[in-house]
């Protein structure tokens, strides 16, 4: 683990582009994974949008009500990274 004043890291924005693509890295692949559980395990043809991926899991009980919020916010910060990039704060992303 490499640690950086928060100063240093948001002076930076290599740092904070970096972040912000590891979280969207993050976000698909859990999103992807959730996908082929829903798919290929459970048989689940339809869902609508990343955000009810994790919804299905739960009534599957895969998940608990609490993890999948957490996913469901997760999401929901990727993409406010893609889709609307410019409202990001990097400083409550560093905490």
């Amino acid at each position: 683990m490499i640690e950086l004043d928060e100063d240093i890291f948001l002076s930076d924005f290599r740092n904070r582009y970096t972040l912000r693509m590891v979280l969207v890295e993050i976000a698909e692949a859990s999103a992807t994974l959730s996908l082929h559980i829903l798919r290929n395990l459970l048989d689940v043809r339809r869902i609508e949008g990343y955000t009810r991926i994790f919804d299905k899991l739960v009534e599957h009980g895969v998940l608990s009500q609490e993890l999948s919020e957490g996913m469901r916010r997760f999401i929901r910060l990727r993409n406010l990274i893609i889709h609307r990039y410019w409202e990001v704060d990097d400083t409550e992303m560093w905490m």
